[in-house]
Order: structure tokens, then C-alpha cells, then sequence
């Protein structure tokens, strides 16, 4: 059977197992060394509790080394459906959350000191029709008047590609930041 290739792999150094053996005790068991497993173990070592990070493959193995969600304003469901779904109030509190988590892994990123490139430079959601491209249009309008956070809607003929020559895609940086995460927390306790 092939080997999975993930390009993010190829950007960082892994840096060793920093337990092999579990401990007798621990205060709290995470599981999964994602960044919200790592991020997690990491407050809860600076607060002084006993922590072990339970993972079966890699650091970073599942989502937190294949993209870079955790980032990215938003939610999977558009505003629309989540306002009908859970009202004004909570959809608000929802969309607040997500704006608050770049400023979460940016924080940690300083604290830390993690060599990960990061940078807010925004994302780009690309319609594949022009009903999608309506669709991103009128959430836009919502998210601004609602959640009074701006969206920049780019019509297709000003939309440019470059080749990929002043981008860099996928970003480096995501695995990177998960690593030093890991490392931070392994410093701080058991994992």
C-alpha cells in the first residue's frame, strides 16, 4: 500500500517522542497531538497540571498538518444557515469565536517563540459558479452588518494568479507551529 505523502511534512523537523512510557498519574489525558490537543496541554502545563498527550501516529498527524483552519475566519456553514439554525445571538458569539482563535494561535505563536512564519495575511475562498459567488456576496453583507467584521468579495475578472510565484501555497508554517507547540508542552510536562 503507498505511503501518504503530506507536503507540510517535508517543511519541519519532528522533533522526538518526549515520553515513551506513560506515566503513572497524570492530572488530564489529551487525546490527539493536534494543535487543540498540544495548545490544551500547553495551558494546562503553565497552570501546573500534570499533563499527558495520549497520539498514535505524529505530531500534528490528523488536520492540524493538513491545513490551516484554525486561522481562517468563520464557519463551515454559512451565516445564513446558522442564524436560522441557532438564532442572531448565538451565531454571533459563534462568528466572535472564530475571529478570536487567530488571535488565540497568534499569542501562542509569541509566547512561545515558535518559528512558524506566521503572518496574518487573510484567506481565499474561490466560487467555482457564479451562484456560490452570489451566495459569498450576500453572506458578506450579513457578516458586516451583523457581526461588523468586513469581507473583500473579488469579482472573477479581478481575480489574478500569479502562478504561484509571490504565493506560497499551502502555507509552511502550519505543521511548524504545531511542532513548537508540542515542544513547548513536552518542556512543561508529561507528554
Amino acid at each position: 500500500m503507498p505511503q501518504e505523502s503530506n507536503y507540510w511534512l517535508t517543511t519541519v523537523e519532528m522533533p522526538a517522542s518526549l515520553r515513551q512510557q506513560l506515566p503513572e498519574s497524570a492530572d488530564v489525558a489529551i487525546i490527539g497531538a493536534g494543535f487543540t490537543g498540544l495548545s490544551s496541554a500547553l495551558a494546562l502545563a503553565k497552570l501546573g497540571v500534570k499533563v499527558v498527550v495520549l497520539e498514535s501516529e505524529t505530531i500534528g498527524w490528523g488536520a492540524s498538518s493538513r491545513n490551516g483552519g484554525m486561522v481562517l475566519t468563520g464557519l463551515k456553514l454559512g451565516v445564513n444557515e446558522l442564524i436560522s439554525k441557532y438564532g442572531r445571538e448565538l451565531t454571533r458569539r459563534m462568528y466572535a469565536a472564530s475571529l478570536e482563535t487567530i488571535d488565540c494561535v497568534e499569542r501562542i505563536v509569541k509566547e512561545e517563540n515558535i518559528d512558524c512564519d506566521f503572518a496574518r495575511t487573510g484567506h481565499l475562498e474561490v466560487a467555482c459558479k457564479q451562484s456560490h459567488f452570489d451566495d459569498y456576496a450576500r453572506q458578506a453583507e450579513v457578516i458586516a452588518r451583523e457581526f461588523n467584521h468586513q469581507l473583500r468579495i473579488v469579482p472573477r475578472h479581478l481575480l489574478r494568479w500569479d502562478g504561484g510565484r509571490g504565493q506560497r501555497w499551502p502555507q509552511p508554517g502550519t505543521l511548524r507551529c504545531g511542532t513548537g507547540c508540542g515542544r513547548d508542552a513536552g518542556r512543561r510536562g508529561d507528554f
